[in-house]
């Protein structure tokens, strides 16, 4: 799934990376559901690794232009009825990537 990540930095001349890893699989770790979601599914374990980007590129105010790219797995086992009527478990792994660029101050939304 990091392919698609390092597509996304294909050109970007990206001066300093800080890398941030959560594991619920450590001894220290793991994974709170909330009662909603129980009904359907149960979040077993997530694993997520966050890239802090600093471009060479400025702005107009002459500050390096920042980007965070992340990566996200959470094991999910979903709750599908058997023809015994006991629940059986489904495991299925809920993905998620993105690369998100810092907005200038002068672009953000004033709420009103």
């Amino acid at each position: 799934m990091n392919e698609i990540l390092r597509f996304a930095n294909m050109g970007a001349n990206i001066v300093r990376t800080t890398t941030l890893t959560v594991d619920s699989t450590v001894k220290s770790g793991g994974v709170l559901n909330l009662p909603f979601s129980t009904r359907e599914a149960e979040s077993v374990s997530m694993k997520s690794t966050f890239w802090i980007q600093e471009l060479a590129e400025k702005d107009k105010a002459g500050k390096p232009l920042m980007r965070l790219q992340y990566s996200q797995v959470v094991m999910l086992n979903f709750f599908s009825p058997r023809e015994d009527g006991l629940p059986e478990r489904a495991a299925w792994p809920h993905i998620s990537i993105a690369t998100l660029s810092k907005v200038p101050a002068e672009y953000k939304l004033v709420q009103g």
